[in-house]
């Protein structure tokens, strides 16, 4: 366990508040390791494409980016902090308001 695996997961988190799923779906009968590989493997979809169509807009561009970022498969790739990560966040948010 590292910063990266804790981004990682805030990553996933925010993705299932933005978009109301999970960033992986695996077949009922897909088991344990089908969903270990499309997680090590599998790029999950950008957020606006798989968010109900009223949040759609709101999340491309900005939002999609920051998700995907956290979430990247190369841990050197993701925010380098949990802090940092805030930062970004914290930039889209005071720009919506």
């Amino acid at each position: 366990m590292t910063t990266a695996s804790d981004v990682y997961s805030l990553g996933a988190v925010l993705y299932e508040l933005l978009t109301g799923r999970l960033p992986y779906t695996v077949p009922n009968d897909g088991g344990t390791y089908a969903l270990e590989q499309m997680v090590c493997h599998t790029q999950p979809p950008r957020p606006s494409t798989v968010a109900p169509v009223r949040t759609a807009r709101q999340l491309a561009g900005d939002l999609d980016s920051i998700v995907m970022k956290a979430m990247r498969k190369e841990p050197e790739a993701r925010y380098a902090s949990v802090e940092q990560l805030s930062a970004d966040l914290g930039i889209i948010w005071k720009g919506g308001q």
